[in-house]
């Protein structure tokens, strides 16, 4: 067995005291204080745990808008979700193209296990095909891949990135949204989203305080967004990107110790060194291990500060880690005594509907809104693959 360790020795200070990850830290003491509180406390590392009668699609709005699949649309249809560590809610938003008209906002309580609907959906009287917003404001429904994040306090914020496959035409949509949880309403920031694609990967660094975020596409490059000014800087151009097309099929995430902006699809990794000034192109990392994830449609993929690790999932019981300082990945299979079985990935991928929850030290995910939510602790040690070195060579390969 090989132990996954809380902290490299390699980074500066030890990960425990960073400012980034002191939140997991206080996690950890509150879960410890209420063991035996609930299902959530009691589950037990290698677990995984499913909610009775937690549909999403319950609470969705009567009658239902527009489109061809109504509010399944909301998750299946390349859409995404953040995790708002303010109050411990997962909040899904998405729907867009063909299959959904409404864009209502909805959010899982950790604390009850219930769903809420935050938001009515738009009417569309007087509003025009084409439009981005409704005529009250709101942004039209849209597929939401992975460019939406959550901006903790002092902003406490949902944000969107531009758009893509919006209701009904599939349009894009290069404007900038703030959803204001405490007033229930969407504000329209006066900056446009830089480069706009297909879709985009997006991930917030507790570090800078930034959204790093990529545009899919071709000829997409680096950017990043500063909630305390609001703006919009770029950090590459279409000719200092080596590889000219990143997919709407894959899922990114920072890790704020080694500074990275890490991605993965297509049966690749891609990274972005956020130490870097200027223009920052992506590079290649070769990785070992159990690469099976890599090849799956948009899996979820989060950085875990306690492990010290990317976790990814695609569906099922098994996770895979990824050491950024060795490059290899782990399959780590669910604990022998567990008998809950999440259901398969949506065809359209998972995205950010697979977060990490730092109050538990929980992972939760949701594949579907005629399915129920599933939560997950991750087991503190993991098998290394007998065929892999036990500490492989990392390569970065240019392309």
């Amino acid at each position: 067995m090989n132990t996954i360790p809380t902290s490299p020795s390699s980074h500066g200070p030890e990960p425990r005291h960073h400012p980034a990850l002191r939140a997991a830290a206080c996690g950890l003491a509150w879960l410890a204080a209420t063991a035996g509180a609930g299902p959530l406390e009691d589950l037990q590392p290698g677990h995984w745990y499913e909610v009775p009668d937690s549909r999403l699609e319950d609470v969705g709005p009567v009658p239902v808008p527009e489109g061809s699949t109504g509010v399944k649309s909301v998750v299946f249809s390349w859409s995404s979700a953040v995790y708002d560590t303010r109050r411990d809610r997962f909040v899904v938003w998405g729907g867009g193209h063909t299959n959904y008209s409404g864009n209502e906002v909805y959010a899982f309580d950790v604390a009850t296990l219930k769903w809420e609907r935050l938001t009515d959906p738009s009417s569309l009287d007087g509003w025009t095909d084409g439009d981005k917003v409704y005529a009250d404001g709101r942004p039209v429904s849209r597929h939401t891949y992975n460019y939406i994040e959550y901006i903790p306090p002092p902003y406490d914020r949902l944000f969107s990135g531009g758009g893509a496959g919006l209701w009904r035409g599939a349009w894009g949509d290069d404007k900038t949204y703030y959803f204001d949880f405490d007033q229930r309403e969407w504000e329209t920031l006066p900056v446009l989203t830089p480069n706009p694609g297909i879709g985009a990967i997006s991930g917030w660094d507790p570090v800078t305080e930034k959204i790093w975020f990529h545009n899919a596409g071709k000829s997409t490059y680096l950017s990043s967004f500063d909630p305390a000014t609001r703006t919009w800087t770029t950090h590459g151009n279409w000719a200092t990107e080596p590889d000219g097309w990143i997919g709407y099929d894959w899922t990114g995430a920072v890790d704020p110790v080694r500074r990275k902006f890490v991605a993965i699809g297509n049966g690749q990794v891609y990274v972005w060194d956020l130490t870097q000034t200027g223009n920052i192109a992506n590079t290649k990392l070769q990785t070992t291990g159990d690469t099976w994830i890599l090849d799956q449609q948009c899996p979820g993929f989060v950085y875990d500060p306690n492990l010290d690790r990317f976790v990814a999932w695609s569906g099922g019981t098994d996770v895979f880690t990824l050491d950024m300082d060795s490059a290899t990945w782990t399959r780590v299979p669910p604990a022998q005594t567990n008998t809950v079985v999440p259901t398969e990935a949506s065809p359209s991928g998972t995205y950010g509907r697979f977060r990490y929850i730092p109050s538990r030290g929980l992972y939760i995910a949701l594949n579907g809104a005629d399915q129920n939510v599933y939560f997950y602790r991750l087991s503190a040690t993991v098998s290394q693959p007998p065929s892999q070195p036990a500490t492989p060579t990392a390569q970065v390969v240019t392309p």
